[in-house]
Order: structure tokens, then sequence, then C-alpha cells
């Protein structure tokens, strides 16, 4: 059950549910301060820290994008950017409209995104990441014993790293993702192949937009919903920290 995966729409509050589940594996108590929100103004690294990653299944995909249009993938992770139009060079001419459309950042996106899940392959980027979903290498003193590297000759295992005493452990551990951007049925799908968690954040601060990638999974069922709708409330932070701590200590993630 190394998986966790989030699904909401835009300004549900996916990223700060993966920001607090960070948190929560490395802290006892749950963040109370938006502040937590940036690890270096909190002061605490807990994004490094924490044994669970942030992991996208839109990651190769704004990559391609960020690389297409001249800007960093960070950028493109900030709302105000995917909303900003680009240049006139990206305008688009409709047969029924008398002047250029307008191209935003998250059309290319959406377009890009969708366009390659159709021509080419319904999981091109499911098979993509979770191409990356792999054992990794666990060390010797992690187990408390060696095994020589000769064994591993001639092996799949040949060529991994050594500790310092000269040996390897066979790669038994798979990594604990946090995926923030389960959008389509087919994802959802792949995670629960998995045994993955699957969590819906819902919030009366959505920003709704038609598109299959904001739909798609408007009546799925997942194993856990958050009601975020505490904007207003100045215990905000706490009740979602609850909220969130209560599935971790439920999924025995934390105790």
């Amino acid at each position: 059950m190394p998986i966790i995966a989030i699904s909401g729409k835009i300004h549900s509050g996916k990223d700060t549910v993966a920001k607090i589940i960070q948190y929560l594996t490395v802290q006892n108590e749950p963040p109370f301060s938006d502040k937590f929100c940036n690890p270096a103004e909190f002061g605490l690294d807990y994004v490094e820290n924490s044994p669970w990653k942030i992991a996208k299944f839109a990651g190769k995909l704004k990559e391609f994008v960020a690389d297409m249009i001249g800007c960093s993938v960070e950028d493109l992770e900030k709302q105000e950017v995917k909303s900003s139009n680009l240049t006139s060079q990206w305008d688009r001419y409709l047969p029924n409209l008398d002047r250029p459309e307008k191209m935003k950042v998250r059309d290319v996106l959406i377009g890009v995104g969708n366009g390659l899940r159709d021509s080419v392959h319904p999981d091109i980027w499911v098979n993509y990441l979770f191409k990356q979903y792999r054992l990794s290498p666990t060390k010797c003193h992690e187990i408390g014993k060696c095994l020589e590297t000769e064994s591993f000759k001639g092996t799949e295992h040949e060529g991994i790293d050594m500790c310092e005493d000269g040996c390897v452990a066979f790669p038994t551990k798979l990594p604990n993702w946090i995926i923030t951007d389960l959008r389509y049925e087919n994802e959802k799908r792949r995670i629960e192949e998995y045994n993955g968690i699957t969590i819906r954040v819902n919030s009366d601060r959505c920003q709704y937009i038609d598109s299959p990638s904001e739909t798609s999974l408007d009546k799925a069922q997942f194993k856990y919903v958050i009601e975020n709708n505490y904007s207003d409330d100045p215990n905000s932070m706490k009740i979602l920290s609850e909220k969130v701590k209560q599935i971790l200590l439920a999924e025995k993630i934390i105790k």
C-alpha cells in the first residue's frame, strides 16, 4: 500500500493534503499554521525527511510543455501561470470566430495531455509514471546482514549500488508515493491494482472547468472523501490536518 492518490478539482486542496501527509509522517503533531506549506518559511525540511514523495501522472507532460513554451516546471504548478495567456504566436484561428482566440497555458496542457491519450494510448501517462515504480536496493545495514555481490553476477540485479562494506541486498523496497493529480478512471484503476489508497478532496472553493481532466471522476467511488469547506474558519488548517491524520491512522501509516 505504498501509494496514496489524491483527486479533486482546482483549488480543492490536493497539494495541501499531500504536504500534510508528508509533514505528519515526520512530525507527531499536525501543523496548525498555513506557513507549513512553505517548508523553508516553516523552518523544517519535512519534504526531504518524509518517506513519502510526491509523484504526478502529468509530470512528464509538464516537463514537455514547459520546454515548449519556455517556462519552468515549477511555474506550471502555479494556477496563475496556468491561467495566463500565451504569446500571439499561439493564437488560434477558428472558423466560427472573426478574430484569433488567445490560448492559455492550461489549454496547451490539456490539449497535449488528452491528445496523446486519444491518439497514442489512453495509458500513456500512467505507463510512463509506473515505469518508475520499481523496487529499490535495500542496503545490508537495513536488514542486518550482508549478501556478497558475487551472487548478483549475471542476474537482473547486477550493477546495483554497493554499500560501504561492499555488499548489497536484493531490491525489495517499493517507493512511497503521494500522487496529487488523480484525474481519470484508468489512473484510478492502476492505483487500485497496486492496492493504493484513493482520496477525493472536495471544496466549496473549487474552480469548475468543463474538461474530462476535471470531470471524469466526479461520480467515482473513493476509499476516503475529505470535505475541505473551512476557508473562512481560522482553524481551517487544524481541521483539515486532523482529517488527514485520521486517514493515516486508519491505514497504519502513522501511529
